[in-house]
């Protein structure tokens, strides 16, 4: 399979951890968007032309997250092929089929701002199987620039705008930067929401649009 991954980077201290294409960030600041962490390099890698039939933009944390190498992405590509979206996710117990209610849970909030811009965008916002989160998707070029340009780039303008309100609320992360780090990273003093809804709208995409779908994860060899 003819594919393209990138590896979102903040340092030189993260190279090790990445196997393919290295993308650093260098965004770290409110003034640049930096509460859109991942989505800058997102956005800015899909707008070079084509370079391949399927592209994923990963996290340097990704192997270590998933126990995803490129030899077993290339062993398991070759076995599942012709889907449109590849997901990297684990299904953990405590989500249950109610990943949406998991993440209310654990970031007060979502659930009322996720429906909206569902709602705003034509996107189908009830529960589904199609688990997505962190970006963890390997996608057919074509798909993933139609939801670039027909989801994310409309979700982002109302999140900056008309849900500007809900998206600024304290999403409670407990698992990333210290707030020193943080601030001294991007700049904020707390981690909105904006990442937390951005990637769950995959799921609904995929949903919506009755894409191929299958999560490799649930596939036992």
């Amino acid at each position: 399979m003819n594919y393209k991954i990138y590896n979102i980077v903040y340092g030189p201290g993260q190279y090790l951890n990445c196997e393919f294409d290295i993308y650093q960030n260098t965004v770290n600041s409110v003034d640049q968007k930096s509460y859109l962490f991942e989505y800058n390099p997102i956005l800015a890698i899909m707008e070079k032309e084509k370079e391949a039939d399927y592209i994923g933009i990963f996290s340097w944390k990704f192997a270590m997250k998933t126990g995803f190498f490129k030899k077993k992405i290339d062993f398991m590509l070759d076995r599942y092929s012709n889907q449109d979206v590849y997901s990297f996710c684990q299904s953990y117990p405590h989500f249950g089929d109610k990943f949406y209610e998991f993440t209310e849970k654990y970031h007060p909030g979502f659930m009322e701002i996720f429906k909206l811009l569902c709602d705003d965008l034509g996107l189908d916002s009830r529960e589904n199987k199609h688990l997505i989160y962190s970006n963890f998707v390997l996608v057919k070029w074509e798909i993933y620039k139609e939801f670039v340009e027909n989801v994310l780039k409309p979700a982002i303008a109302l999140l900056e705008d008309k849900y500007e309100h809900l998206a600024w609320k304290n999403a409670n992360y407990v698992d990333g930067l210290k707030p020193q780090q943080l601030k001294e990273a991007t700049g904020l003093d707390y981690y909105p929401m904006h990442t937390f809804v951005l990637e769950r709208l995959w799921s609904a995409y995929v949903q919506t649009k009755r894409l191929k779908f299958t999560n490799l994860t649930k596939i036992i060899l």
